[in-house]
Formats: structure tokens, C-alpha cells, sequence
């Protein structure tokens, strides 16, 4: 587990510091992220902390423009709305299934997004 840490962490940085003869190659890009979000505002009142795990590809071009696509998955455990299910419970306040039971509910933050980037490389120095 340690060598494929190592190797994700490290090999990003081998990748990028090679220079190369020809400037007018295309260059493509991948990279794995995890972010930890901490809600707040009005969203802090409804869920607790999330993860959110994406994929990145990025092309490099020629001329300096780069494009951009990510995709990934938000989830969280913790959802804080107490009073969600208010308008469909019975009346000692325990939801009923169609069938006439008391069904198990878990709740959980999850979704999703899918961002395109386009940009420019600019070189702030010659050397």
C-alpha cells in the first residue's frame, strides 16, 4: 500500500520536471483528488462534512491552451434535518411503507459533478 502511495504522490512530480526537446508537443494529464468540504452557511444547518473523490484530464496543447475535464462523486454520513420526513409520517410520527410496515431509513449526503476548464499557459520567465 505504502509503494503505491509513494508512487501517487511522487510520480506527478517526475512526470512534470522532465524537459523536453520539442515545445510543440501535445501533453496529456491525469490526476486522481480527494477533497474533505466542511459545510457552511445554511448548508452547515443541514450536513455534517463530506469527501469528494474526482478524476482529472487534462491536454496540454501546443500553443499553450489547456482543456480540462473532471469528473467525481460527493459523499457524505451526515445529514442533520430532523424534520425531513414531517409531511408523510403516520400519526405517532413513524413512516409506513406502502405495504403497512415501519421501513428502515438512512439518510446520506450524495452527488455529484462534472466541471470543463479551458486555459492558457503564460511563461513569466526566459531562460
Amino acid at each position: 500500500m505504502m509503494r503505491v502511495l509513494f508512487f501517487l504522490l511522487w510520480a506527478p512530480y517526475f512526470l512534470i520536471s522532465q524537459e523536453t526537446e520539442n515545445e510543440n508537443n501535445d501533453i496529456l494529464f491525469l490526476s486522481i483528488n480527494h477533497t474533505l468540504q466542511i459545510p457552511a452557511g445554511d448548508m452547515k444547518k443541514r450536513f455534517g462534512n463530506n469527501s469528494d473523490i474526482s478524476l482529472s484530464l487534462t491536454l496540454k496543447k501546443h500553443n499553450q491552451i489547456t482543456i480540462s475535464l473532471e469528473c467525481g462523486a460527493l459523499f457524505g454520513p451526515t445529514v442533520k434535518d430532523n424534520n425531513l420526513f414531517n409531511p408523510i409520517d403516520g400519526n405517532n410520527g413513524s413512516l409506513i411503507s406502502q405495504n403497512g410496515e415501519i421501513p428502515t431509513i438512512r439518510l446520506f449526503e450524495r452527488g455529484g459533478h462534472i466541471d470543463v476548464s479551458i486555459g492558457k499557459f503564460i511563461k513569466t520567465s526566459t531562460k
